[in-house]
């Protein structure tokens, strides 16, 4: 769902016959990801200076903080239900984390993310003082700039954003199909 942290680990279990750790064959191994899609830690991105050409500062703050000690106890918990089943089955067995791992640290480690981030620009009602752009998807303050891609979704899904993307796109699409033309600013 929208609107918080994921209570639950999600898992997958991908038949993945490249990319095994040594010793195995090529038709061995799967991939089992524990993850958590509404994570609880928040990322920032800063101006580095006044110049537009100049990249911006992004601080994911991954796993970071009180919170992040929160996603880390959902991922372990995703690692953990996944070893309860290996260990019942006679015929699997775990390369990674070793089963007597500290999950903690393992997680902290190797914890990757499939760059699914949304909110930088976050769409909202005019009384929304966090809102960057509105429901016809302006930039607030600004003179015929729209944002129409994942920065616009104001709380993180619990899914993967690819298809909000797209309706957010379509939907900026169709706005600015309806929308007259608007008169160029004089640049430099």
């Amino acid at each position: 769902g929208i609107g918080g942290p994921n209570t639950d680990a999600d898992l997958h279990w991908i038949y993945l016959p490249q990319n095994q750790p040594p010793g195995l064959e090529e038709d061995e191994g799967m991939l089992l990801l524990s993850q958590t899609s509404g994570v609880a830690t928040r990322g920032n991105v800063t101006l580095r200076s006044a110049n537009a050409r100049d990249d911006p500062v992004l601080h994911a703050n991954y796993l970071k903080g009180v919170d992040g000690t929160y996603d880390v106890s959902v991922i372990m918990e995703g690692l953990e239900r996944f070893q309860d089943v290996i260990s019942a089955s006679p015929h699997l067995e775990i390369i990674q984390p070793a089963p007597d791992a500290d999950l903690a640290y393992y997680v902290r480690r190797f914890a990757g993310t499939y760059n699914h981030h949304v909110g930088t620009c976050r769409m909202g009602d005019a009384s929304d003082a966090q809102s960057v752009v509105d429901r016809q998807l302006r930039v607030v303050g600004a003179h015929a700039l729209r944002v129409a891609d994942a920065s616009v979704i104001p709380e993180i899904p619990n899914a993967n954003t690819a298809a909000i993307a797209m309706m957010v796109g379509f939907h900026g699409a169709d706005i600015i199909m309806a929308t007259p033309p608007v008169t160029a600013c004089a640049t430099r």
